[in-house]
């Protein structure tokens, strides 16, 4: 099945999960670091400014800092950006 790591650490953080979780019915593993044996397939940034990390991400693709076939999608209810 999936495996949705997640590092929060801080109540901001848990809660961000909280709602993706009533949003998705997904359920995460957290965790200390996230685990080097696998590739992700998709990263999901929780956020309350998705706006602002979909910005940031484009950037970072636009300079090559991101690959520029990564796929963002701002996410709705707007709490989250995925990057497939």
């Amino acid at each position: 099945g999936d495996h949705i790591y997640v590092r929060p650490t801080c109540d901001e953080h848990r809660d961000l999960v909280r709602r993706y979780h009533e949003l998705t019915g997904a359920s995460h593993t957290s965790v200390e670091e996230y685990p080097l044996t696998e590739s992700p397939a998709k990263m999901l940034l929780m956020t309350d400014d998705p706006d602002g990390v979909l910005s940031t991400v484009r950037e970072a693709q636009a300079s090559g800092a991101l690959p520029s076939g990564l796929a963002s999608i701002r996410g709705s209810p707007p709490f989250f950006v995925e990057m497939l």
